[in-house]
């Protein structure tokens, strides 16, 4: 049995969309966190599951959203889903570049690292406007290394977001009006008795391919 406040009840969602309300918690908490709003302007460092529904989230609340991302099919996806104004490939676009045309040389209003690479997570804060915020959603295998005087001199705020607290009615409501569409992000479906074969080994094969797997019992 579960307590009362941790059940919620999910409406018209398909239950293999409401699969992934969890980890839309997460960017969702994370975009709370960092106190966005409609109007601003985001960056989005890392495309993988949790960074694209952070990116989904973002554009739920109206945020101006740039997505940077290597894998070209999660690229893909942000641009079919249209959940970013603009999707970065790093191999032929500068995000430094991009940032400054997309915001008219000020910097972006805040910047989520969702992608945990160390050597790249340092120079985030460059992409920053003046008391920009800069949100740790990734885990790291490695501490960051970041310059202390950009963040003073610039007055910027480093934030972490950890999972998520209280949201899942919020994140409910937005995609059961529309706001978030999940099903695009749903790449393959195994069922259980092929979830080493079809499932834990494709995603080790084919990680930069799928965004979520869903297993049928």
């Amino acid at each position: 049995m579960a307590e009362a406040n941790r059940v919620h009840r999910i409406g018209d969602i398909p239950l293999d969309q409401a699969a992934l309300i969890e980890e839309l918690c997460i960017g969702y908490h994370a975009v709370r966190r960092s106190g966005a709003l409609a109007g601003d302007i985001a960056v989005v460092a890392g495309g993988g599951p949790v960074g694209l529904l952070t990116a989904a989230a973002l554009r739920g609340l109206g945020v101006t959203t740039i997505l940077h991302e290597p894998a070209e099919m999660r690229r893909r996806t942000a641009i079919d889903v249209g959940i970013a104004d603009r999707v970065v490939d790093p191999d032929t676009e500068s995000l430094t570049d991009v940032v400054a045309a997309v915001s008219g040389g000020r910097g972006a209003d805040v910047v989520f690292d969702c992608a945990g690479v160390p050597a790249a997570s340092g120079r985030l804060l460059d992409l920053l406007t003046v008391g920009g915020r800069l949100v740790l959603v990734a885990l790291y295998t490695e501490s960051p290394v970041f310059d202390v005087n950009t963040l003073i001199f610039k007055e910027l705020s480093i934030q972490g977001s950890m999972g998520y607290v209280d949201a899942h009615r919020e994140v409910i409501d937005l995609v059961r009006a529309g706001k978030i569409d999940l099903a695009p992000f749903i790449t393959a479906r195994v069922r259980a008795r092929d979830l080493v074969a079809g499932g834990l080994k494709r995603l080790l094969d084919e990680h930069d391919t799928q965004v979520k797997m869903i297993v049928r019992l």
